[in-house]
């Protein structure tokens, strides 16, 4: 049995009871079986209105929480995006520092080799002019 046929169940139950207490408490018993079936059904037609009521009521509740739950959900997936989307840009920042500063590193030890290696060739020329002087004769010692 739902949930909602049980309260509609008891709500006619209710409203049958009430009825009776209510005829019972005023002493007085429903003059003809016409006039108990117009009560009766005056009351059901109440409580039929009632129940239809509290059924919209608590459709629009559940419809307005439903969409507070979406509306949650969709803050959270654009708040997750977001975050997404700042780690990408984070990275890719990073990536570019780093290519950066591995050409700057490779330019600093490109010049290192290339003062040593300028260096290694003014110590060789000064090394061939030292042999070049030492192996020509001095004019003094020809004479």
């Amino acid at each position: 049995m739902t949930p909602m046929r049980f309260i509609q169940r008891l709500a006619v139950a209710a409203l049958t009871a009430g009825i009776a207490a209510t005829t019972a408490a005023n002493g007085a018993e429903p003059s003809s079986p016409t006039e108990q079936a117009a009560t009766e059904q005056a009351a059901t037609a109440d409580l039929n209105k009632k129940i239809a009521d509290d059924n919209a009521a608590l459709e629009a509740s559940e419809k307005a929480k439903q969409e507070a739950y979406e509306r949650q959900v969709q803050q959270q997936q654009e708040a997750y995006e977001q975050q997404v989307k700042q780690q990408q840009a984070q990275y890719e920042q990073q990536k570019a520092d780093y290519a950066r500063q591995l050409e700057e590193q490779k330019a600093a030890y490109q010049r290192q080799v290339d003062d040593q290696k300028a260096e290694h060739q003014r110590q060789l020329e000064q090394y061939e002019q030292q042999v070049s002087a030492a192996s020509k004769p001095t004019t003094k010692s020809a004479r």
